[in-house]
């Protein structure tokens, strides 16, 4: 930050204050994804949704690659994998 304060272009803050927005939302956008997973974990119905296993999964975002944790259950009465959204 120091060579904005002595004479850096405005451009070049604009680019750095950017950059840095993007890793704060995207660490935010990340947490809050897991929160929201755990949520579901708490309340799924557990007889039927049995966690299978924790996995990985990126994401593109507008604050760029999001790295997130996510639980998979796998459907007691259908006996296949179940996803909270088919598209994942």
């Amino acid at each position: 930050m120091q060579q904005f304060i002595t004479g850096g272009k405005h451009e070049e803050l604009e680019m750095e204050l950017f950059s840095m927005l993007q890793k704060t939302y995207g660490g935010m956008f990340q947490q809050i994804l897991e929160w929201l997973d755990e949520e579901i974990a708490k309340q799924r119905d557990k007889k039927r949704y049995y966690l299978k296993d924790k996995r990985t999964v990126r994401l593109q975002t507008l604050f760029g690659e999001v790295e997130v944790r996510r639980n998979y259950y796998l459907d007691r009465e259908k006996g296949d994998e179940a996803r909270r959204n088919k598209g994942s």
